[in-house]
């Protein structure tokens, strides 16, 4: 699917010609991102605006929260095209969602970049980059403390994030509109958890459980 510009009217177009070319790998653009995100369980939906390549406009119910990412994840002058598993997989047709499952491996693996959503940016948060819309980051300011309270968000406790993001050729974090490299965000999560052990504070038994799951993604995209 491709996200369409901030300043057009509709908010995403999708690329396949009909419903059996959905069902098919996006291996065949080497340019799309594939999203890695917490579903959630709120049932609050939004109408999107889906343009198909023939020219017929129809409208689609997401979740809230993907409604949400659409928005922030949008260019302002050019399409992005994305693989996102609510939008691109047929949700109600069950042949489809078993022969994409199948592919899942190979769909993240293959992707130009893991782009993992964790929700919109709340204003005390600073994390280390911003996207500038051409693939560059550039610097901002960098606040440690509430690094330690990003991994309490769902992403970091799903069970598929080892897979989505452990054979991604790139990964990037996205909370709002900053993002970070996923590798550098383990290196100052590790940090932190070294000066929070020589302190004896803020660690908790469960974030290290989140931290030794990061390092198996980092090893495996090493491995990869």
């Amino acid at each position: 699917m491709r996200l369409r510009r901030r300043n057009s009217k509709s908010i995403l177009q999708v690329t396949w010609r009909d419903a059996s070319e959905a069902t098919r790998s996006p291996c065949w653009n080497p340019h799309y991102e594939a999203i890695s995100y917490a579903w959630g369980i709120g049932m609050t939906t939004e109408t999107i605006s889906v343009l198909e390549e023939v020219g017929e406009v129809k409208s689609l119910r997401v979740r809230q929260n993907v409604a949400d990412m659409l928005r922030y994840l949008r260019r302002p002058s050019i399409y992005r095209l994305l693989w996102i598993d609510s939008i691109t997989i047929n949700q109600a047709d069950l042949e489809e969602k078993e022969s994409q499952v199948k592919q899942m491996g190979a769909i993240y693996a293959d992707a130009r970049r893991v782009v993992i959503w964790l929700g919109p940016q709340r204003d005390s948060e600073h994390l280390i980059h911003t996207d500038t819309g051409d693939g560059r980051s550039s610097f901002q300011r960098y606040r440690l403390e509430p690094s330690l309270g990003l991994l309490k968000l769902p992403w970091f406790h799903r069970r598929w994030v080892i897979q989505e993001t452990g054979l991604a050729s790139e990964a990037i974090l996205t909370r709002g509109t900053k993002s970070i490299e996923f590798q550098e965000f383990v290196r100052r999560i590790e940090r932190l958890q070294r000066s929070s052990d020589a302190a004896s504070t803020a660690f908790t038994p469960d974030d290290g459980v989140v931290v030794d799951r990061l390092r198996a993604m980092v090893n495996l995209q090493a491995s990869s």
